[in-house]
């Protein structure tokens, strides 16, 4: 794959280095015959140490930086984050031993029993106290707040200048900016309404005066996250000003279904001014670079000139317990996150991702990622405050919005969720069905390969295997199947439908060494229905596929036109000669696959061999 070379090229570079370009392994827990751990090679002799992702970010150069470290171990990142609900799928793996090593989530963990307590290592005393307190759970700390996060506004710097329009300094000068905006034919700023987190934010930020701006107002609302008193009085402010926005035109209903990743890229485009946000932004900038300049403001005020900011604990990592149970791996891990744990560390890991850091003694430069970051702090313009929701309440939100129900409706339902908040909900749902035995992530995504298969008709089917966007991470393990909410799609816009798309034989196998997956070229395998493919995950680029054929064992004709299902943005317009049909009411594939294993009942992996990994090819 194409995009590989300059990443294979960089870990052998850093490998010569340290300890020569060694061998892969090519046998062990590290090649299994129907798993792919890394789509880079492990070398032999080194202790493998894995990291979960339980929200993206661009890894490679924290994992140079460790490795560079610790020349002695072998990270490897997995993608983790499995649909929209962290937590429960967290307690899935967990309880399944396929949680990793070590974990970085942006998600604060409840009391449980599966995560390691961090309170009395030595580390731990370098971060800030009131941090760490808001991650005490207990007597307990399953989590080191690695940063804090700020919540505001990004916008296009360059459509700006075109227009000559002015960052706004107040609130009026807001709302008056998105009339002017709206007037151009652009829309002035997009919320992806169906993340909480961004719902919240966007509401508090906006009404900050009326709901955060006193002590007393502030000892409201915490009384009120505890579940000691209703939300009415103190959610009131926030109620307004989401059905200002709405009778604005600002937030639609196609909002609360919107893709933060479209929203961005749109942001990018210049099809919208602005969005809310927070500073993971700026990272994600750095990565995807592009042509526009992002700024990132602090919510305007009823004051002129006084912009505000919310602060929210940002990225927190976590210890597998079972992991700390080896020696070996207890050495490392707590080694990794002492050396997180310093000047240095913090220097490598803040390559990856955005905020503030928390720990004492580390200087970071804040006015290199925003000014206003810079000037919210330094002048106190900020506020806390804890989230109190869930995307289970969303539904009423946006039915509060379209005036279905009254806001005395909505605050009932709020007050019930808060008093009864589970973070594991879900998990005691009915099952949706049985596997007789676990499924590998990459059996997952076959039987996903399968269903849409099925519900098409057509010839083929691809899933991208373990790519956070369009793809499936999640697995299916032996027992109860619940939590059909794993087999979310990220990154497909709300309206998507899944398509069967026209493509030669000769654009078939160009896609499948050449994946581009929502714009960008993939390190990943396609896992298939009616195909049988053998791949070398370690292989050269260029060479990952080592053959395909139809499911039957006959040769794919080049000239011929193939029926591919897929959903949108998992394959690439330019391998696409042309659409054959859309399926409308085929829901959204976590429905397709709850409907397919209720239907079936009990389910197991495909065991028709139409994967074969081959993992003697590598470099």
């Amino acid at each position: 794959m194409r995009f590989k070379r300059k990443v294979i090229a960089m870990l052998c570079m850093v490998s010569v280095l340290l300890s020569g370009c060694s061998s892969a392994k090519t046998g062990g827990t590290y090649t299994p015959k129907n798993e792919i751990l890394s789509y880079e090679a492990i070398e032999a002799g080194k202790t493998v140490i894995t990291v979960g992702k339980f929200y993206t970010f661009d890894h490679i150069p924290l994992e140079l930086s460790l490795e560079e470290k610790f020349p002695e171990v072998d990270f490897v990142f997995e993608e983790c984050s499995a649909g929209d609900k962290q937590l429960p799928y967290m307690k899935i793996l967990a309880d399944n031993g396929y949680l990793p090593d070590i974990f970085l989530t942006n998600q604060t963990i409840p009391d449980n029993d599966f995560l390691y307590d961090l309170g009395g290592e030595s580390y731990a005393g370098r971060y800030n106290l009131s941090s760490l307190q808001a991650m005490t759970v207990g007597e307990n700390l399953y989590q080191i707040p690695v940063s804090n996060t700020t919540f505001g506004i990004a916008y296009n710097k360059d459509l700006f200048r075109q227009n000559g329009w002015s960052v706004p300094s107040t609130l009026d000068e807001l709302y008056a900016l998105c009339d002017t905006i709206s007037a151009s034919g652009i829309r002035p700023m997009v919320t992806c309404m169906k993340y909480y987190t961004t719902v919240e934010s966007l509401l508090f930020g906006l009404s900050y005066n009326e709901t955060f701006a006193s002590a007393e107002k502030r000892n409201t609302y915490n009384s009120f996250v505890k579940g000691e008193t209703s939300g009415m009085d103190i959610l009131q402010p926030s109620g307004k000003v989401l059905k200002n926005l709405y009778d604005k035109g600002i937030v639609t209903v196609d909002d609360f279904n919107s893709s933060a990743t479209t929203n961005r890229q749109d942001l990018y485009r210049g099809k919208i001014a602005m969005m809310p946000c927070n500073l993971d932004i700026i990272a994600l900038v750095e990565s995807e670079k592009p042509d526009a300049e992002i700024g990132f403001i602090g919510f305007p005020t009823t004051e002129a000139d006084r912009r505000i900011m919310q602060v929210v604990p940002g990225i927190n990592i976590s210890v597998n317990k079972t992991s700390m149970e080896d020696k070996t791996k207890k050495d490392i891990i707590n080694s990794t996150i002492d050396y997180i744990s310093t000047n240095e560390g913090q220097d490598a890991v803040f390559q990856v991702i955005s905020g503030v850091s928390t720990l004492t003694s580390y200087q970071q430069n804040i006015t290199a990622m925003s000014q206003d970051v810079s000037d919210c702090i330094n002048d106190g313009n900020i506020f806390f405050a804890n989230y109190f929701g869930s995307d289970a309440l969303l539904p009423a939100v946006q039915e509060f919005t379209t005036g279905e129900i009254s806001f005395g409706e909505l605050t009932a339902v709020i007050d019930e969720a808060v008093k009864n908040n589970d973070s594991f909900a879900g998990l005691s749902e009915p099952p949706i069905g049985t596997a007789d035995e676990t499924f590998t992530v990459l059996e997952t995504s076959n039987y996903n390969a399968d269903v849409l298969r099925d519900a098409t008709g057509a010839e083929i089917a691809l899933v991208p295997n373990k790519s956070f966007y369009c793809g499936n991470i999640a697995q299916i393990f032996k027992g109860d199947i619940v939590l059909p909410e794993r087999f979310t799609q990220k990154g497909i816009d709300g309206d998507a439908r899944l398509t069967t798309y026209e493509i030669t034989g000769a654009k078939l196998k160009e896609l499948l060494e050449y994946p581009i997956i929502a714009g960008n070229e993939a390190n990943i395998l396609y896992a298939v229905s009616g195909l049988k493919v053998t791949y070398a995950p370690w292989a050269e680029a260029d060479k990952n596929v080592v053959s395909v054929v139809l499911a039957d064992g006959t040769e794919i004709d080049d000239g011929k036109t193939y029926t591919v299902a897929a959903w949108p943005k998992a394959i690439d317009e330019s391998y696409v000669t042309g659409i054959a049909q859309t399926f409308e009411d085929a829901g959204k594939n976590r429905d397709l696959m709850a409907a397919a294993i209720q239907k079936a009942g009990t389910i197991s992996p495909a065991k028709d061999g139409r994967i074969t990994l081959e993992w003697n090819t590598n470099k």
